[in-house]
């Protein structure tokens, strides 16, 4: 079949993405980047979990905001110090806030920001079980090749270039992760996809080529600014 029908399916959406609080100015605090470990430790107990709600509940309120982004990056990452439990924990805390969020009738939207690796999908995601309690996922198509890689690149591509992305890359783009997820069971008019609107800065390639893919050795030290194409 056509790969690119990943991309081409979310112009023509089977249903709308739910919005609530209509008329509102949307404000949603975006809650889980940094400190991944103490994650794993919030979400392996109920009471652990418990007090986490109370005080997304309590936050919301406070401050007028319309909803929540969970962004944890990311659970069962080992090297981030997840563990393998994180999958079904993390299901059960978006359940658990699901149900609180109901239960105070304000109209809070739900939602989650996901990778698009098949690993890190295996490691941490129920997704649908994720998928069934949320209202919108963000799927992060960015930050898909950067200095970490060794190499030069587009880091948010839209479709894998046959020429080019091998291995692990075959993977490393927009079009498969909206694939990804709808093959893993999640409905389509739930996912969202992040676009990047930024560049990444890289040194000088050492020794400099014209080549695809130039190597080069570790992140610009300074801010590199770009200009807008026409």
């Amino acid at each position: 079949g056509d790969r690119r029908q990943g991309l081409r399916s979310l112009r023509r959406p089977q249903g709308q993405v739910p919005r609530r609080g209509e008329g509102r100015h949307r404000r949603r605090r975006r809650w889980g980047e940094g400190g991944m470990g103490e994650y794993s430790h919030m979400a392996s107990l109920p009471e652990r979990r418990a007090v986490f709600i109370s005080s997304v509940v309590d936050f919301l309120k406070s401050y007028g905001f319309d909803g929540l982004d969970m962004d944890w990056e990311y659970p069962g990452a080992p090297e981030r110090g997840g563990m393998a439990a994180d999958k079904e924990n993390f299901r059960l805390l978006m359940e658990e806030l699901r149900r609180a969020f109901d239960a105070e009738d304000q109209g809070w939207d739900l939602t989650v920001a996901v990778p698009i690796y098949r690993s890190k999908l295996e490691d941490g995601y129920d997704v649908p079980g994720l998928c069934s309690v949320v209202d919108a996922v963000h799927l992060m198509a960015y930050d898909l090749r950067a200095h970490w890689d060794g190499f030069a690149d587009v880091h948010s591509l839209l479709y894998r270039r046959p020429h080019l992305d091998f291995g692990e890359y075959r993977e490393r783009n927009a079009n498969n992760g909206v694939l990804l997820w709808e093959e893993y069971g999640c409905p389509r008019n739930k996912l969202v996809l992040g676009t990047a609107f930024y560049g990444r800065p890289s040194p000088s390639a050492t020794p400099p080529t014209p080549a695809c893919t130039p190597p080069w050795r570790g992140a610009a030290t300074r801010a590199l600014h770009g200009r807008p194409g026409p």
